[in-house]
């Protein structure tokens, strides 16, 4: 009778703190009742749990809400270091989740890969997948599919084609994830500052800051939320400085905050330590920082180099070049170097990839010295 009040009494004290933990991650945490008592179980039980699902479903905020309400440290890192090994990994569960129908993990394996192919420059083949993924043909995978298509045609230099994508059309539905509409509004702010179209360019910026960092924000998508937003304020910031300095100020400002975001993003995922390197640069070329631009710039081709990010690395090189003296065998180096790496990338209008406005506004600096 002991023992067996014993474990009576060891699975009702059980019973009432998977209440307690559950009832108080519910307060946080709605509309995922049966993940989260799967997630509670695996952990009290000293299991392990892998969390699938697209972007904005809530993985990262279920993590951080079960360590704080159980008083633990919730540690946050994204494997991608290695890409060719993240592409591999990503296209092989793609294969399986397509052979027993799961196209939601098709989906977030193609994510992945897109992820991959984005930051190591291999963009024909991400606009080919993206175009061709049936995975994404419904919801918010329609979506993130739309923005894939989009980006990879901005990095191509076909911002119009871009933004032709990123319609809706008769029976689209507006994205509902705020993860999914911060997506679309910074792939949306980057076509629309590579067209020229720089005050849409801004209100998308706001708009897009306004929804995915008014809270913890999914670093997943870091890359995108971030980069299409910081190009277009770096564009619109060059153009102030000439035609409206009174709003050079606000986007200093804005620039100057989205590289903290980008740095951030770094320190959880190697990739964001190079494109915050780049960004850098601009930054610092914007505000009369000649060398510690070239300083960034140089870190962030050695960092990219080292990543196997050629994108990036030869946007890099081609800045160094640009802000070199002309005539000098320094700007014909770097300038040869980014022509055979982003022609690799599948990229030949060089112009348009680091924006015309900064460029111009470094070389009138450099002219100016």
């Amino acid at each position: 009778m002991t023992t067996t009040t014993a474990v009576g009494q060891s699975i009702d004290q059980f019973r009432e703190r998977f209440q307690n933990i559950t009832r108080e991650i519910g307060r946080r945490i709605v509309g995922q009742e049966d993940t989260v008592n799967l997630t509670v179980t695996s952990l009290l039980a000293g299991g392990h749990v892998l969390l699938e699902g697209i972007p904005g479903v809530g993985k990262t905020s279920l993590v951080h809400t079960l360590a704080d309400v159980l008083h633990l440290q919730a540690s946050y890192l994204i494997s991608v270091g290695r890409l060719d090994a993240a592409d591999r990994v990503a296209l092989e569960s793609v294969e399986v989740a397509t052979k027993i129908g799961d196209r939601m993990a098709a989906s977030v394996g193609l994510n992945i890969a897109a992820i991959c192919d984005q930051l190591r420059g291999r963009l024909p083949r991400m606009l080919s997948r993206s175009q061709n993924a049936e995975a994404y043909s419904d919801g918010e995978h329609k979506v993130l599919r739309k923005c894939s298509v989009a980006l990879a045609l901005c990095e191509l230099g076909q911002p119009r084609e871009a933004l032709s994508v990123l319609q809706l059309r008769a029976g689209d539905q507006t994205p509902q994830l705020r993860v999914t509409r911060s997506t679309v509004l910074g792939v949306l702010a980057l076509a629309q500052a590579r067209q020229g179209s720089l005050p849409a360019a801004w209100a998308s910026v706001q708009e897009c800051l306004q929804i995915g960092l008014a809270g913890a924000l999914v670093p997943a998508s870091c890359s995108v939320v971030l980069s299409g937003p910081m190009v277009a304020t770096l564009t619109c910031w060059a153009h102030a400085i000439d035609g409206a300095p009174s709003e050079v100020a606000t986007y200093a400002r804005a620039a100057r905050w989205l590289l903290r975001q980008l740095r951030a993003y770094g320190r959880a995922c190697r990739p964001g330590v190079a494109m915050a390197q780049y960004y850098e640069g601009h930054v610092r070329a914007l505000s009369g920082d000649r060398s510690g631009a070239q300083r960034a710039w140089a870190r962030a081709v050695e960092t990219s180099h080292k990543l196997g990010m050629q994108y990036y690395q030869g946007l890099a090189h081609l800045e160094i070049g640009r802000a070199s003296p002309a005539g000098s065998s320094k700007r014909s180096d770097h300038a040869d170097r980014a022509t055979a790496l982003l022609s690799e990338c599948g990229v030949s209008e060089l112009e348009l990839l680091a924006d015309a406005g900064v460029t111009a506004t470094n070389r009138r600096r450099a002219a100016e010295s």
